[in-house]
């Protein structure tokens, strides 16, 4: 498992979604999850760019709208009270 701690641009201004995904891939990545709704437009722009890649945006609705390519899902969470 790879993991990028923190994605905020207050914690480290210098990366990029599409940065830390090109890191991930070289180091032989086969899944991304995404977790934000903030990220919805650069995951959509890495799936595209890296069809092979399955990745998983915890949020957004690119699937529901039909903008997903193939390799790209959308999880949301439903909560019941």
């Amino acid at each position: 498992m790879i993991v990028f701690e923190s994605l905020n641009p207050a914690d480290k201004p210098e990366a990029t979604l599409e940065g830390v995904v090109d890191d991930m891939v070289a180091d032989g990545a086969k899944l991304v999850f995404t977790t934000s709704d903030e990220f919805e437009e650069d995951t959509l722009g890495v799936a595209q760019k890296y069809p092979d890649l399955t990745v998983i945006n915890i949020s957004g609705d690119d699937v529901k709208t039909g903008e997903a390519p193939p390799n790209l899902g959308n999880i949301m969470a439903a909560w019941k009270t």
